[in-house]
Parts: structure tokens; sequence; C-alpha cells
């Protein structure tokens, strides 16, 4: 019984310790664990086209491993995102989601979307979009969206890329160390 009830407690403080965290920030946890060099991060889902897992792209921020959208391979005029559910935030709290950011020289993307939305998907709590020619250089820069949250204390961290309208479609688009603060200034 006792080790049962242990392992009860220590279930419990790992979710209390995660609950309103950003899991997997710098996407360094691949989601199959046998492969170091899986594409997909864990605890991130994607949607759309050529999101991957980085493990060797250069400039880095920090780490090994970085989320890229390799706009250069898209062929469909859709979004591509990826996103992570959050919750146990206490209801009506201020949160900022800051992601840091670096795109080639030559990406022709058209917009890119930081943005908080309710858990499980929908119309943005708050959104910035910024565009090719605000992220024209390589270096990295820290992007940052605010809300307040909803009563049931639970957000979506998202970002989406829309590709450029016509072709072709160049460069490639970098992201690392996202993070969720709670509670401070907006």
């Amino acid at each position: 019984m006792k080790p049962l009830l242990h392992a009860l407690l220590l279930a419990g403080f790992a979710a209390a310790a995660s609950a309103g965290t950003i899991r997997n920030p710098s996407f360094e946890e691949p989601a199959d664990t046998n492969r170091a060099d899986c594409a997909q991060a864990a605890d991130w889902e994607t949607s759309g086209t050529w999101w991957r897992r980085e493990t060797g792209w250069q400039p880095r921020h920090w780490g090994p491993c970085m989320m890229a959208y390799h706009h250069w391979r898209v062929t469909e005029p859709a979004p591509s995102g990826f996103h992570q559910d959050v919750s146990g935030i206490p209801p009506n709290t201020s949160v900022r989601f800051s992601i840091f950011v670096s795109s080639d020289a030559d990406a022709n993307f058209q917009t890119l979307e930081i943005r908080i939305e309710p858990q499980g998907g929908g119309a943005p709590l708050a959104a910035q979009v910024l565009t090719t020619k605000s992220l024209k250089d390589t270096d990295w820069r820290q992007v940052s969206v605010a809300t307040i949250t909803p009563p049931s204390g639970a957000i979506r961290v998202a970002v989406l890329v829309s590709p450029a309208a016509g072709h072709p479609h160049r460069g490639a688009i970098r992201f690392d160390d996202a993070s969720l603060d709670i509670g401070g200034n907006r």
C-alpha cells in the first residue's frame, strides 16, 4: 500500500509542478524517445506542412535543438503552425507567451503570428502579427503576446506562419526557448 501511495503522491507533485508551464520549451525532447533525430518535438502539436524539430541547424539560440518552418518546401497556400495546451493557471490571470525567432535573410513568408488562444484552439485571446520585413535579419529576437486567462485557466500557445502568396517560397524560420510568464506585468 505504501508504494502505491508514494507513487500517487509523486504523480500529483509532478502534475502540480507542470501545471501552468510550457513543456519542452526548447524542443530538446523528441516525441519518439528512441530516435534523437525525430522531427516531432515532444509535447507540441503541429498543423499544416513542413514543421520540423531540427537537431543540427545553425545559428542556435540555446541548446542543440529548435523548431523550424521549412518555407522553401511549402507548396500549399494554407498557414502552418505548432501549439501546446497549458492548463492549471488561475482564472483571470495575466499571462505572457514569448518565443525566440530567427529568419533567413531571404525568407519571403507572408506573416508570422504568435497567439494565445482558448485551450483546444479558437479565436485568439491575443495575437501579434509580424511580417517578413520585420524579421529580415538572422539575429534571434524574442517576440511576445500577453492576455488575461479565461475562467477555465486553460490556454493554448500557438505559432502560425502564412506562406508567401506566390512562388518561389524561400528561406526558413527558426524558433527556440518558448516561455510562459504567469501573473507578471502585461
